[in-house]
């Protein structure tokens, strides 16, 4: 008797064994097969939040086309007035697609300063140190010789991970971080040092704006008249070819001799104080003459979109100008370069300036994030217009992790606008 229960015990006890086994199994199968569905979902959401970013992009490039923006045959200017510059609202709204969702901005890519164009005169406005201007001007040209506090292969090649100088044009303003001098701290944050460069924006330090908020690497103008018109070149323009686009011939002839005092023209601005011209007198000049031949013009500042800090980055610029220009954006805008020059506070003294500027752009930064259920994608893309159309031309995902802070969004978007809804 005691010997039958003993056994029944034992079966009791290996049948119990046995459930456990296969309750642990199914349990794990469930828990497996629920972290596949997980995982699943979360790449599909993945994958159609990159997809809202780049519709946003899509989206934003449809405006541009419909406003003809960066095609100076049809729109001679870029201006905030137009309808790209408050698509979006700066990420306030938010664009439904179905079960997708994006914010965008886009930005005039002339309203920053270029990294791979300016010149040194400029950056030494802009908050950076002696070692971190030689060092980027170093970095980005293909002189083999290192400036007294800058770096070349022999600098970089000494380092515990050693790597080549560029040589060449930056990429992104992030390649920064790769140049001698350089740190997240300078590169992200308002600067420490009130007194190094020129103050950009009234306030102390931490009203100042970081590097990345004003530095782009990609950003042109073309190089034309108000109504399309290539501009002439100083360095061989004629008489004849000034007085045909309404330049009075006593002013043309002073060009002419002041081009042959000069030299070589580098520069508008200088060749106008050169001729000893009052603003009045230099508003064809400018407006029908440049230092260059090219098509474009790489890095140009537009007049008609750049912030007050990008202003005060231009050697020559003061206070009284800066507010000028600023005014005139939110009541029109420029309609040629020349219109500058009859702004309270442009002087002879003021010419320097010209050849930092434009009134129009042929390239524009747009960003987006693009959602889908917990997944967020973000995208910034440089568009380019060709023979009149845009084209997607550079697009990257942002390196850093709070995108929407970095752009100076709202955290959240306080409107939303259905584009296309799903029925049931």
């Amino acid at each position: 008797m005691r010997t039958g229960r003993c056994q029944r015990g034992a079966s009791f006890v290996m049948a119990l064994g046995f459930l456990t086994v296969m309750v642990t199994a199914v349990v794990g199968a469930v828990a497996s097969a629920r972290t596949f569905a997980i995982a699943r979902i979360n790449r599909v959401e993945a994958r159609d939040a990159r997809l809202a970013a780049e519709s946003g992009i899509e989206y934003a490039m449809g405006i541009l086309a419909s406003t003809q923006a960066g095609d100076p045959t049809v729109s001679p200017v870029t201006s905030l007035l137009d309808e790209w510059a408050t698509t979006g609202q700066q990420g306030e709204d938010e664009f439904v697609i179905g079960t997708q969702r994006f914010r965008l901005e886009i930005r005039d890519a002339s309203s920053f300063i270029n990294l791979n164009s300016a010149t040194e005169e400029q950056l030494r406005r802009l908050p950076m140190t002696n070692e971190q201007i030689d060092s980027l001007l170093d970095w980005r040209e293909a002189e083999l010789s290192p400036r007294p506090e800058g770096g070349k292969d022999e600098f970089y090649n000494n380092l515990a991970n050693p790597y080549n100088t560029r040589l060449a044009r930056f990429e992104t303003v992030e390649e920064l971080l790769s140049v001698k001098g350089f740190s997240p701290l300078a590169l992200f944050f308002p600067q420490e040092d009130i007194s190094l460069g020129t103050p950009l924006v009234s306030g102390n330090a931490d009203a100042q704006p970081s590097l990345i908020d004003l530095l782009i690497t990609d950003s042109s103008a073309p190089n034309t008249t108000a109504t399309g018109e290539t501009k002439y070149n100083a360095q061989n323009v004629n008489v004849g070819q000034m007085v045909g686009r309404g330049i009075p011939p006593p002013i043309a002839q002073r060009v002419i001799d002041a081009r042959n005092a000069l030299g070589t023209v580098t520069s508008v601005g200088r060749l106008c104080q050169m001729a000893g011209f009052q603003p009045a007198d230099a508003i064809a000049v400018v407006d029908n003459i440049s230092n260059s031949g090219a098509s474009v013009l790489l890095g140009r500042i537009n007049l008609n979109t750049a912030t007050e800090a990008v202003l005060n980055s231009v050697p020559g610029m003061t206070p009284d100008l800066t507010s000028a220009i600023l005014s005139r954006q939110q009541s029109g805008g420029f309609n040629s370069l020349g219109e500058l020059l009859t702004l309270p506070g442009f002087t002879a003294e003021s010419f320097e300036t010209v050849d930092y500027f434009a009134t129009t752009s042929q390239l524009f930064l747009v960003r987006t994030i693009g959602r889908s259920g917990r997944s967020t994608v973000a995208l910034e893309a440089i568009v380019a217009f060709r023979d009149g159309r845009p084209v997607v031309s550079k697009m990257k995902e942002p390196s850093y992790t709070d995108v929407a802070l970095r752009w100076a969004w709202s955290p959240e978007p306080s409107s939303t606008i259905p584009l296309y809804e799903v029925s049931n």
